[in-house]
């Protein structure tokens, strides 16, 4: 089985809850190819979910020492940091993220976040929009929303479309909160 199939399967487990499954076989997979930040990564993932953040936080350091080009273990650290509170370190990491994949959305939006929690408004709706860009108009991990004959579309197609209208509509309402 290709790789990227396995950690498919992990990803499944993880997105069942199935934490204590999901780190054996992410473990499993990790004997097999040491090197691998990917499944690094997803370790560190399983961990924040299990509530292991100081675990987590190693797994995703040793992720970025293999592959310092990654970014999901950069914007991953930066949501440990922002559940320990450490608003600014989480920026540092979020902004690494994104200078590593400047179409990286979740980032955008957790730099947002952060930057709210701060107090600092102009910057967190410069980052919640930035984040609604690339969510909708570019294939990175959001969606994408694109002009096509309606007699071609997917029902798949159709779905994106309008969830990219309403994460605009939700964006401008945001905005327009925390512009108050």
């Amino acid at each position: 089985m290709k790789k990227d199939n396995k950690i498919k399967e992990g990803e499944e487990l993880l997105l069942q809850g199935k934490f204590d499954e999901a780190l054996s076989y992410f473990k499993k997979l990790l004997e097999e190819d040491p090197q691998n930040p990917v499944i690094l990564n997803k370790i560190g993932i399983v961990c924040v979910n299990k509530k292991a953040l100081d675990d987590a936080e190693k797994y995703f350091y040793r992720a970025i020492e293999l592959d310092p080009s990654y970014p999901e273990p950069y914007n991953n650290l930066g949501n440990i940091y922002y559940e320990r509170k450490d608003y600014n370190k989480a920026i540092e990491f979020y902004k690494k993220a994104v200078n590593l994949n400047p179409k990286y959305a979740i980032a955008y939006r957790n730099m947002g976040a952060a930057y709210k929690r701060l107090g600092n408004l102009d910057q967190a709706v410069k980052f919640f929009k930035k984040a609604t860009y690339h969510e909708v108009f570019s294939g990175g991990d959001g969606i994408f929303v694109r002009r096509m004959n309606p007699s071609s579309m997917t029902e798949k197609d159709r779905w994106q479309k309008y969830l990219g209208f309403i994460i605009i509509g939700v964006s401008i309402i945001l905005f327009l909160m925390l512009k108050r």
